[in-house]
């Protein structure tokens, strides 16, 4: 949309249009450059406020994340057997991808 908007401001401060010959307008001539170079400005640091205003919103609303139980590495809980088995376990299953057919 900024396209748009900025395009609206720019075409709002056209002085002189050129008009073609069946009276359709074409291009801008002469702008109001003082008033467009403000504007413009004043334009962008509203819609950077705007965000910024948005950005702060949704990071205050977001839910804080606390670490759970199930954060924590099940190997941690595990006894030495069970991580002996889990990887040959694990090793088995890559064997498997790797054998062609």
């Amino acid at each position: 949309p900024s396209p748009l908007l900025f395009g609206a401001l720019i075409d709002w401060y056209c002085l002189i249009w050129k008009e073609s010959g069946d009276g359709k307008r074409g291009n801008c001539w002469v702008y109001d450059t003082h008033n467009l170079i403000f504007w413009l400005c004043w334009v962008q640091v509203g819609l950077r406020l705007l965000s910024s205003l948005f950005y702060f919103l949704c990071w205050s609303h977001y839910p804080v994340r606390r670490p759970s139980r199930l954060d924590t590495p099940l190997i941690a809980d595990a006894e030495p057997s069970e991580c002996y088995s889990s990887t040959a376990t694990t090793s088995l299953v890559n064997n498997d991808r790797n054998m062609t057919i």
